[in-house]
């Protein structure tokens, strides 16, 4: 998930190792999750495009529907890689923080329909 941070932000949350650092990324890597879930809820409602990313993807639909649920819930925790990959990247353009605030700042892709 570092890879879509601000790049100066990503290297500040690298470096900072400490047992506060990590919990800090933690908290941010939660939140982050939680936007992009808001994003992906949205999904379940559009049946029609739900159906098309399922054909394009050689899946069924419900097949699709239910990695979309099982990404719903997920935590930071549990994430995968194959989750980052399939509903994180394609929907997040960037994400940043301000590490002393802790106000998040995340700027989704536009819909394509």
């Amino acid at each position: 998930m570092l890879a879509l941070c601000e790049p100066s932000t990503a290297g500040k949350l690298e470096r900072d190792r400490t047992k506060d650092g990590v919990a800090r990324l933690a908290d941010f890597s939660q939140r982050l999750l939680d936007a992009t879930q808001r994003a992906t809820r949205r999904k379940l409602t559009d049946q029609k495009s739900l159906r098309g990313a399922a054909r394009s993807g050689g899946s069924s639909y419900v097949a699709s529907r239910f990695k979309v649920l099982e990404f719903l819930d997920a935590t930071a925790d549990t994430l995968t890689t194959a989750d980052v990959a399939e509903f994180l990247r394609p929907l997040i353009d960037f994400w940043d923080v301000d590490i002393e605030t802790g106000v998040l700042r995340v700027v989704l892709r536009p819909h394509k329909s």
